[in-house]
């Protein structure tokens, strides 16, 4: 990366890689004003395109949090302003972003945020809400896709998006990623000796996927609850392909091998996903609900959805299909060959208690699921 910015003289210029994603950056001496805007017109220019990485195609894409050093600053502060730069960057799509005194109230409140995670997962506050996946033809949940909550008394609720970006941020995403794995799989084990052939789905963050003991966590959890592997499903994204592919693949080949399913999630929205139906293991494909969303306005997006299922059928992948909110959306998704639904028109995602309970309802009524208004 240094050499691509061309940038070789350290009087001016060293780095410094706190984690496998992150570089530092040090300018200084009078000048440091105009190198920077030369070092980010650098920066902005060397992340278009695509690379390739053993015959891999990658997409690279940068954000910058920028922080001017005061002789009161230690080095800590700095690297923590800068990454909460970083982070807005990140909310507003922008190349970079400089970190101002206005921005101090706001870190201090995501600092606070921070350790309130922390307490909630050391207290066990942590709670799964379980949302039905659905044979589109008979509407019945033939399984559930566990998503993360967290409701705290003074913040309200946190989303499973939020709260997985917070917990990869500050390091807890092994202890937040571990509950999930287990809770899930206890109540997949619940659920399978109750309703036939019924998985559990669980996302697995990047970092996640990246731990060369991953699979072997997730082999030790269903021998601890007895669960056979065909009874879980982790869902996987792009980008958890992209920052080691060896490792990538050698954990999903050791899954696997053990008999959990494996999809890839948020299909279609990335750079490369057809290149990865052919080096993954793959058994579904999940497409994205963006998709789904425009589909009745755009002929493309339709024509997206449908050349994707044609794809996925002749490589012998199930296709699942979020983001289904209207009968007219699922009879369109059928009649293209959709395998397995998802959304409002099934079900939003629910309290385990109240899962289990429209579970039970729904199987002694047949299968059948009545619209609701």
């Amino acid at each position: 990366f240094r050499k691509r910015l061309g940038m070789n003289d350290s009087n001016y210029f060293i780095t410094g890689r706190p984690s496998s994603n992150d570089l530092v950056l040090l300018l200084w001496g009078e000048d440091a004003d105009s190198k920077l805007h030369n070092l980010l017109d650098k920066i902005t220019n060397i992340s278009v395109g695509n690379f390739y990485i053993n015959d891999t195609e990658v997409h690279l894409h940068s954000y910058v949090g920028v922080v001017q050093a005061h002789r009161s600053s230690s080095a800590k502060q700095l690297l923590q302003n800068a990454c909460y730069a970083m982070l807005l960057c990140k909310e507003s799509g922008e190349a970079y972003s400089y970190f101002c005194e206005s921005h101090t109230h706001e870190l201090n409140n995501h600092n606070q945020l921070e350790s309130y995670l922390l307490q909630a997962v050391r207290n066990d506050d942590l709670m799964l809400y379980f949302q039905p996946k659905v044979n589109p033809h008979t509407h019945k949940w033939i399984g559930a896709e566990a998503l993360l909550r967290w409701r705290h008394p003074v913040l309200g609720d946190v989303s499973n998006e939020a709260l997985i970006h917070m917990a990869e941020q500050n390091g807890l995403i092994f202890e937040v990623g571990s509950f999930v794995l287990r809770t899930a799989i206890d109540k997949a084990k619940q659920w399978s000796e109750l309703f036939d052939n019924f998985k559990v789905a669980v996302n697995v963050s990047p970092i996640q996927l990246q731990n060369v003991n991953f699979a072997e966590q997730v082999e030790h959890l269903l021998e601890a609850f007895h669960l056979p592997a065909r009874f879980l499903e982790l869902e996987v994204t792009e980008s958890a392909l992209i920052a080691d592919e060896v490792v990538a693949r050698t954990t999903l080949k050791k899954l696997n091998k053990l008999g959990v399913t494996l999809s890839l999630d948020d299909f279609g929205t990335g750079y490369a996903s057809f290149s990865y139906l052919k080096k993954y293991p793959f058994d579904a494909i999940k497409i994205d609900k963006s998709f789904v969303q425009q589909m009745e306005k755009s002929d493309d997006d339709r024509a997206i959805i449908c050349s994707i299922i044609h794809i996925a059928k002749k490589l012998e992948l199930q296709v699942v299909i979020e983001g289904i909110e209207s009968p007219q959306q699922e009879q369109f998704l059928i009649g293209e060959g959709c395998d397995i639904g998802q959304g409002f028109l099934y079900g939003k995602p629910m309290p385990c208690n109240e899962f289990e309970q429209s579970l039970f309802n729904q199987r002694q009524i047949g299968g059948q699921y009545a619209y609701s208004s």
